[in-house]
């Protein structure tokens, strides 16, 4: 499984979880010059700007929520105030998450951490 694969199935993984707690799914991967938002969902009139983060394993302390950095965030917002104004979408909350996956490949079984609002 290359490097994009294994991104992809962490977004399916992180999609099924926040369907299961309520989330509607909006949009996967939202591109623009200064980065992507993998998913944009939505619960209670709001928005989710959503960062997955997946790694195959947690050794060194090398936590995929770790990864999510000043700068990442920083052009998520970016990214979705693009998104917003594209959408025309005016006078709505919203807020920024991660899901962080552990995967085990052998297993395929997932351990999930997810910070609603970071």
């Amino acid at each position: 499984m290359d490097k994009m694969e294994f991104g992809h199935l962490g977004e399916d993984i992180a999609c099924e979880f926040l369907i299961n707690r309520g989330y509607k799914i909006i949009l996967r991967n939202f591109y623009t010059k200064f980065g992507e938002i993998d998913i944009i969902s939505s619960k209670n009139n709001e928005l989710f700007f959503v960062e997955v983060k997946t790694r195959a394993n947690s050794i060194f302390r090398n936590y995929p929520e770790n990864a999510v950095s000043y700068k990442k965030q920083q052009n998520m917002s970016r990214t979705a105030e693009i998104y917003l104004k594209r959408k025309r979408i005016y006078n709505i909350m919203y807020s920024f998450s991660v899901v962080a996956i552990i995967l085990n490949l052998k297993t395929r079984k997932a351990s999930i951490k997810f910070f609603e609002r970071i």
